[in-house]
């Protein structure tokens, strides 16, 4: 069935997804590059499968429920269906592209550290996120670590729930020792993720000395923390093997320390770091000799320094201290001293002003201390300085100055639900539906889910697919990178489909 799939380009799947080019499958599946959209058709993947009339309704539930999940590291799953070609009754499922996986850089090069660790954070990332919805991944290796444009994906389509029992008739490679009875738990992942770590790092998976008794040899070329990471993801009991959250504290200590980030593409062009430079430990210095001073030169360095003293010492005790500088204003905390004015001359009266803000007052006072103390007064001109202003207190109705600054989102990208004409034509009047999406402090969604979801289930797949897809800047709180939410209201008529974003926090 392999070599059958690639004659299969060019055909239309369900009337909507032509099948532009075959990427690749097996006796069992095929993946090609198709389009999805009628206005602005994207480039997107169609994944086809046998259909098996005794699971299909069970895959087809099974891909629903992967499509719900949503992470910045999980591959978008959209729509999926029946069909048939040449008389073969398939399922098919229409996802995200990606550019890239991890085993076509593995086939040319071992990843290095930097890049392997660069690598594996989004992939625990995504790993946690999918334990916690109460689902496993049970496929995990480097084919299915994807890179879609600078970001690394896991790919969705083969996650099963926590509580199925699914028979392997034959292991993988990548498959735990426990693979055989259908159990699937997030240490099933672990040990997958255990075994693709060691071919990151070496081209090549471990071997067990004894199929199916100890645990796999590690070669002991991997280095630092990986060997440990490795060797605890691989027991043979499951009971032994790490939590995704033990090695994310593992790597995460030192992954704070700042370096050029390696691009999360597992590309050749763009993955590969170049070569460190050698730091060479730099020369001790030769130690110096200390200075010997010959014993006839001592007396008379005495008596040298005596002379001196003597010269010296009556010139200091004859200086009288000078007069402290008067500056223009007084310090904001000190108090001001009162100063006797000349008689000649009367101190103005201050007339009475609008107290200037504090803000504003404060910088003055800054600026003019600045300059006085670029230009300090001189001791015969202290006296013909006018006494000046003295600083107001901010009353209760002044306002205060914000004690936080805060820098709002915004929208870099907006996507409109692809709707069609037939669909439109049903609605009367408009319909509303709103989204609550997630942003965080890096720019990523972080999630989105139905806040409001208007009278019809169809129209509000449609928003929140498209809300999940949209791009936002973060805000910023005092100059740091926050938290945002937004609620993103579509409204749908049979003429147009308009959007309205609001920032609801920070405020």
């Amino acid at each position: 069935m392999s070599e059958a799939w690639k004659q299969w380009e060019g055909q239309v799947v369900d009337g909507l997804f032509p099948l532009r080019q075959y990427l690749g499958g097996s006796d069992h599946s095929a993946v090609f590059v198709t389009e999805h959209g009628e206005r602005e058709p994207e480039k997107a993947a169609i994944k086809l499968i046998l259909a098996d009339p005794a699971n299909a309704e069970l895959q087809i539930s099974r891909w629903k429920h992967a499509a719900q999940l949503f992470h910045p590291h999980l591959l978008r799953l959209s729509l999926m269906g029946r069909c048939e070609m040449d008389n073969v009754a398939l399922l098919y499922l229409v996802m995200e592209y990606a550019d890239e996986n991890l085993s076509q850089i593995l086939s040319q090069r071992p990843l290095t550290p930097e890049e392997t660790r660069d690598v594996l954070m989004p992939v625990l990332d995504a790993l946690a996120c999918v334990h916690r919805q109460g689902f496993v991944f049970g496929h995990l290796k480097p084919s299915n670590i994807m890179a879609v444009a600078d970001k690394i994906k896991l790919s969705t389509d083969g996650l099963l729930r926590t509580t199925e029992t699914v028979r392997v008739r034959k292991p993988g490679v990548y498959d735990p020792p426990e693979a055989p009875g259908g159990r699937f738990s997030p240490a099933r992942d672990v040990w997958s993720l255990g075994m693709t770590l060691v071919e990151t790092l070496t081209q090549r998976v471990p071997v067990w000395e004894r199929i199916g008794h100890g645990d796999p040899i590690l070669p002991k070329s991997l280095p630092s923390p990986f060997f440990d990471i490795a060797r605890n993801c691989l027991r043979r009991d499951p009971q032994l093997r790490s939590t995704i959250a033990d090695i994310s504290a593992r790597l995460r200590p030192t992954s704070s320390v700042p370096r050029t980030p390696v691009s999360s593409a597992p590309a050749p062009q763009s993955i590969s770091a170049p070569p460190r430079p050698v730091m060479k430990a730099p020369k001790k210095a030769a130690p110096q000799r200390p200075i010997s001073i010959p014993r006839f030169a001592l007396p008379l360095l005495v008596a040298v320094l005596a002379v001196a003293a003597i010269i010296t010492v009556p010139k200091l005790l004859s200086r009288r201290p000078e007069p402290q500088k008067t500056s223009s204003v007084d310090s904001e905390n000190s108090t001001p001293q009162p100063r006797a004015q000349p008689k000649s001359e009367k101190a103005p009266a201050s007339p009475r002003s609008t107290p200037t803000p504090p803000s504003a007052q404060q910088s003055v006072q800054k600026s003019l201390k600045t300059a006085s103390d670029k230009q300090p007064i001189k001791k015969e001109e202290a006296s013909a300085v006018p006494e000046p202003s003295p600083v107001i207190a901010p009353s209760e109705e002044q306002p205060k100055a914000s004690a936080t600054a805060v820098v709002p989102g915004e929208v870099l990208s907006q996507v409109l639900p692809d709707v069609s004409q037939k669909a439109r034509d049903t609605i009367r009047g408009r319909v509303r539906v709103r989204v609550k999406v997630h942003v965080d402090p890096s720019g990523d969604l972080a999630g989105a889910e139905l806040d409001s979801p208007g009278p019809s289930k169809y129209f509000a797949d449609l928003a929140l697919q498209a809300a999940r897809r949209w791009e936002f800047a973060p805000a910023k709180v005092d100059g740091s990178n926050v938290s945002t939410d937004w609620i993103v209201r579509f409204e749908f008529s049979q003429l147009n489909t308009k959007v309205f974003p609001v920032q609801t926090s920070p405020r």
